[in-house]
């Protein structure tokens, strides 16, 4: 017995010497083989917690935690299935599936068959798991994109969008959604629509729809307040018109439109357009006259179809509006004849409170053409006409022949737009006016007369600004010789 012991002591020497390892070798010599099985000469390691020796033996010890491996979940070689959709994973030594998507998800729980759930279209999972469709009124529950629908039966539709109340609606009948939600079964001319089978019908026809076509009452097609063919009643029809079209309206046959160049200004349907526009001016484009027809002070014309005003000699549209003609007359004209003015003042003495006298004038300007007759001497750049008036100075041997002029202006605006000149056979001077100022000079002495005994002074006054300042300006004249 102490023999066998040295035997198995020294067999057991041998083995750490050639292992260089300090565990026990196995009790029995013929199993301790180290140059066929390295591990067979090493004792298995006592582990703890979540660690297991599942692999090589004691050689790398407790290796593998079987709280999370998933070929070791639990247990040594307890491998987690791969699942249909997904990842496996082992969590707390328990196999699962990680990473489903927004769509597919795990709602059984079962590791096996991954995510399984097509949260889109399963009516127990819709949307998300554990959210369940319910059916209603003549319906099915359906999952549509995640959301709870309703399967309607055949001829029932959801059309309060209420699931709670399931198909509420039946389409075959209802009026207000036959066929289809929405669809409301109008009259079109009917007086009684009905639903049948799911499509609007009609039984009779109110005015003013008609049934005109052949047959039974299949719609009530026609409305006879506008229908040229059928005009207040099936076949009649409105005829041809003059220089026009014709139209239905309210039952009625009227002239629908008149050719250019045409109106009905009377309201006969019988003649049709029977009225020229083009060149009349008591119904130039339209039926209307021209702005200003008939008015004594103006004159109207009218081509293609484009009214025209002309002014009465001495008349003046000032406030630019045709429809009250050529308002303003130029009541105050001295004469516009430069050689032979009608504003001839007389002889004047040389004495200043003999000569002493005042002129009242008018200058008004319009863009207008005037005639009828023509005024003598119009500047149509500034719209009017300038004014002369004269006065013969008789003078004498003992006077001095000067002069002094005063000038006024009225009712204008602030352009400088009025020259007012005097002319002599010595002298000739100049002031310009706004339509509303005063203005003056004087001229003469012993040794240096303003005029000659017995000649003739003129008075000029002329608008000199453009057409586009359009005013009536009255004006004084104020002078001594």
């Amino acid at each position: 017995m102490r023999f066998m012991r040295s035997i198995h002591a020294a067999w057991g020497a041998l083995c750490l010497s050639a292992m260089g390892l300090l565990a026990a070798c196995d009790s029995t010599p013929p199993a301790c083989q180290p140059a066929l099985d390295p591990n067979a000469c090493v004792s298995a390691p006592e582990c703890s917690g979540t660690r297991r020796d599942c692999k090589n033996g004691g050689l790398d010890g407790c290796e593998t935690d079987v709280s999370s491996d998933v070929q070791n979940c639990g247990a040594c070689g307890n491998a987690c299935p791969t699942p249909a959709s997904g990842q496996a994973i082992c969590e707390d030594g328990v196999c699962g599936v990680a990473t489903c998507g927004a769509r597919y998800q795990d709602c059984n729980g079962d590791p096996s068959d991954g995510c399984e759930t097509d949260t889109q279209r399963n009516v127990d999972n819709c949307g998300r798991c554990g959210t369940p469709c319910s059916t209603g009124a003549n319906a099915k529950a359906a999952c549509s994109l995640g959301q709870c629908k309703l399967a309607c039966q055949a001829g029932y539709l959801d059309c309060d969008g209420q699931l709670e109340n399931g198909c509420e609606t039946n389409g075959a009948s209802d009026i207000n959604h036959c066929g289809s939600c929405g669809n409301r079964c109008v009259s079109s001319g009917a007086a009684n629509a009905v639903c049948l089978a799911g499509s609007c019908d009609v039984s009779s026809c109110s005015a003013p729809f008609l049934s005109c076509r052949s047959g039974a009452t299949n719609g009530c097609e026609t409305d006879s307040s506008n229908d040229l063919s059928h005009c207040g009643r099936c076949g009649r029809v409105c005829g041809a018109v003059a220089n026009g079209t014709p139209a239905c309206q309210s039952s009625n046959c009227v002239i629908g439109g008149c050719n250019g160049g045409y109106a009905d200004c009377n309201g006969d349907l019988t003649d049709g357009c029977e009225t020229g526009t083009t060149g009349n001016p008591a119904h130039c484009g339209s039926c209307a006259p021209c702005p200003g027809y008939g008015l004594p002070t103006s004159d109207t014309s009218c081509q293609s179809s484009t009214c025209g005003l002309t002014c009465r000699a001495e008349y003046y549209d000032v406030n630019r509006n045709p429809s009250d003609g050529c308002e303003t007359p130029d009541d105050f004209a001295p004469g516009h004849y430069q050689g032979n003015p009608t504003g001839k003042r007389g002889s004047k003495p040389c004495e200043d409170g003999a000569s002493s006298d005042a002129m009242y004038g008018k200058m008004v300007s319009d863009s207008r053409v005037h005639t009828n007759p023509e005024i003598f001497g119009f500047v149509p750049s500034v719209g009017t006409a300038p004014d002369f008036w004269q006065v013969t100075g008789t003078g004498g041997a003992f006077c001095v022949n000067d002069i002094a002029f005063t000038f006024t202006t009225a009712g204008g605006g602030n352009t400088p737009c009025y020259l007012f000149s005097v002319d002599t056979d010595k002298f000739g001077d100049s002031v310009i006016l706004t339509g509303s100022q005063s203005g003056s000079f004087s001229y003469g002495g012993v040794f240096n007369p303003a005029y000659s005994s017995g000649s003739t002074l003129v008075i000029t006054v002329q608008k000199i600004c453009s057409v586009m300042t359009q005013e009536a300006v009255t004006y004084l004249i104020q002078y001594h010789l």
